[in-house]
């Protein structure tokens, strides 16, 4: 029953594996799509090497509670801290204040180990994008400290009650089995929760606990065929996986079984002595350290650089950068704090003091909202992703779709008449642009969101962070064609993201591929229309560019450290970086299909060819929020204004008479 407790050199070349899986992904490694999954070779890892630790502690009678989060501590806390405070200055200088605000609240919840919560409730498509969040890594260090927290207390009343070794095993299978599970059910209902919290992360932090219970594979053969096929499994999940399938769930199980094989205690062999090689363990002895500082080094990098990402030298340089910072910090951090010098009470104490010290300044910048003063006030709307996202369109009830809906422009009760915008993130900025003619012209509008127009029927789309996405859009769809039934509802808004067409499916009614699809599933959606006293507006793709021009504006007028847009000028940016056809193929001849349909081509008013420019600002403002969303933040006036001069607010007024009303 006994466990070795010998040092093992393969265990720190599988850290090094896994670290260098995850480094290499974020640096761009696209023939590592599945990278990522080396987090959860750690999980394994850990939940091996900890429990191992815990059930020889137990056995020999010199389990404590404070000296085990005394080790944990004395483990975790000094290397993050000093991140933490590094991060904190480095903000300072680089980000705006609505992103060095979240940095802030962020570095508070990872101070103490919560860094999981935070970004659980903080990375929506609307925040701050999860790549250039500067602390999202911690996540991992969170999940794994949310379980030791309990875990050891459960192991000692399992070894303490169930006094059968065969019945603990048992029991812990039965566990580990239910959080899988758990897990796989979780990807499907809830995939964010999924990825960030401790319970659906249990079943891969236990898998490595339950091998800690399971006798040594003594035959050779044995033990190398185990450790061939981890190998073969951690491969295929780097090579195989990428980050549209669901996950972690079933997805994460090929590389979690292949870790578990590889650190399952067995006799010495081949494959253990390579991952056992000078160079891994040395790569592995630094994993922390490495992890820790990979990330920030690399989103601190894109900020400076106006969120693009590095060039193949840039990455060289970063990676160089990485790998002296990791062994500087455990050289000089880790390895100095993991010797014990006081009690372990007292240890914790300070630790926990430690901690505070760097979460209260944190705090400060998160409650002070970043320190607007850094920059000056006219950039102040621009702060940050969500703060460009901010709109005030009231919930109510709306009756051509039966329900609570943003409801914008006239009041449901003064209005004249109904509409709907419907589609994805693209008829969300086009609403707030829509709400002042629609209040001039007394219409009230509905946003119908998620899913754009052409989806719904025979054309579909699989998304794996929206669990049901198809029948969400079906529902949609069956919405707006009640919605048509009323007959106070007389316009419809139909704007999306079409261009990304490669995530739309073919289906047998429609075989086509790419953007024809997106005019099929239009098509389809046009022909099923009976009335003709309801006018529809096809509202095209805003440029869309292939560097950020909120990026360049910040650059150049924030006083933060950025590199400036030298090649591109933000006021009257290059249409050459625009990455979408002019118009999008075939609106055009749906509009000479139906003739209740206007199609409004923002492309045609915001760029010029001839120049080989396109605006982004209007009344002095920025309009856009990133490369290809609007900002919703702008001043009513500038609001009405870009949809004057896009044409939409012309094509409104142009379907009020169409549509029975009066014409302004």
């Amino acid at each position: 029953m006994g466990i070795s407790t010998i040092y093992r050199r393969d265990i720190d070349g599988l850290r090094a594996v896994a670290v260098l899986g995850v480094v290499a992904y974020h640096f761009g490694a696209s023939w590592l799509p599945g990278g990522f999954t080396g987090v959860d070779v750690f999980f394994v890892i850990s939940g091996f090497v900890i429990t191992a630790k815990l059930r020889r502690e137990i056995a020999c009678g010199e389990f404590s509670i404070f000296g085990f989060y005394e080790g944990r501590v004395r483990r975790i806390l000094p290397a993050l801290l000093t991140m933490l405070g590094v991060s904190l200055v480095l903000g300072w200088f680089l980000l705006m204040p609505g992103d060095y605000q979240d940095l802030g609240a962020s570095a508070a919840y990872s101070a103490f180990g919560l860094g999981n919560l935070f970004f659980y409730g903080n990375t929506g498509y609307f925040d701050q994008a999860a790549d250039l969040q500067p602390l999202l890594h911690t996540w991992s260090l969170g999940v794994e400290e949310q379980f030791y927290f309990v875990w050891p207390l459960l192991l000692l009343a399992g070894i303490t009650f169930v006094r059968s070794h065969r019945r603990l095993i048992a029991i812990l299978s039965v566990g580990l089995v239910a959080a899988f599970a758990y897990a796989v059910r979780k990807v499907g209902s809830d995939p964010t929760a999924a990825f960030y919290l401790p319970a659906p992360r249990a079943w891969e932090l236990g898998l490595g606990a339950i091998i800690a219970f399971a006798p040594p594979l003594r035959n050779r053969a044995l033990a190398e065929t185990g450790n061939v096929i981890g190998i073969f499994l951690i491969a295929t999940s780097f090579i195989a996986i990428n980050s549209e399938m669901p996950f972690p769930g079933a997805t994460a199980l090929p590389a979690c079984v292949g870790a578990a094989l590889l650190v399952w205690p067995k006799a010495t062999c081949y494959t253990a002595k390579i991952l056992g090689m000078r160079l891994a363990v040395a790569i592995g002895l630094i994993s922390y350290s490495l992890y820790l500082w990979h990330w920030p080094v690399l989103v601190f990098y894109r900020h400076y650089k106006g969120g693009a990402f590095p060039s193949g030298f840039e990455i060289v340089a970063l990676a160089a950068t990485t790998f002296s910072l990791a062994y500087l910090s455990w050289r000089f951090i880790e390895k100095p704090f993991r010797h014990k010098g006081s009690s372990s009470r007292t240890a914790v104490a300070v630790a926990l003091a430690t901690a505070a010290l760097v979460a209260v300044p944190s705090l400060v910048v998160a409650q002070q909202s970043g320190f607007e003063t850094r920059v000056p006030p006219e950039t102040m709307g621009l702060s940050s992703l969500k703060a460009m996202w901010e709109w005030d369109c009231k919930t109510q009830y709306f009756p051509p779709l039966g329900g609570d809906y943003c409801v914008f422009g006239a009041t449901v009760e003064e209005a004249k008449s109904f509409g709907i915008v419907w589609g994805d993130s693209h008829a969300e900025h086009a609403a707030a642009l829509i709400e002042g003619v629609a209040q001039d012209n007394g219409i009230a509008f509905a946003l119908l969101n998620n899913c754009p127009a052409a989806l719904g029927a025979s054309v579909r789309r699989v998304r794996a962070d929206v669990p049901n996405y198809e029948s969400l859009c079906a529902d949609r769809r069956a919405a707006a064609l009640r919605g048509l039934s009323d007959p106070r509802l007389r316009y419809m808004v139909l704007a999306g993201s079409w261009n990304p067409f490669s995530r739309f499916v073919s289906s047998e009614t429609f075989p086509q591929k790419g953007r024809e699809l997106v005019v099929a599933g239009l098509d389809e959606l046009l022909g099923t229309v009976k009335r003709r006293d309801v006018s529809f507006i096809l509202l095209d793709q805003v440029p869309t560019f292939d560097r950020d021009p909120v990026a360049c504006h910040i650059a150049e007028v924030s006083g933060l450290i950025r590199s400036r847009c030298t090649d591109l000028g933000y006021r009257g940016y290059n249409a050459s970086a625009i990455v979408q056809p002019k118009r999008f193929p075939g609106f055009d001849a749906l509009a000479r299909r139906y003739p209740f349909l206007t199609v409004v081509h923002p492309r045609d008013a915001l760029c010029s060819d001839e120049l080989q420019t396109c605006e982004t600002e209007i009344d002095g403002e920025l309009i856009f929020r990133d490369g290809n969303h609007l900002r919703r933040n702008l001043s009513p006036k500038a609001r009405k204004d870009l949809a004057e001069h896009i044409g939409l607010a012309d094509a409104i007024r142009s379907t009020v008479s169409l549509a029975g009303g009066s014409k302004l």
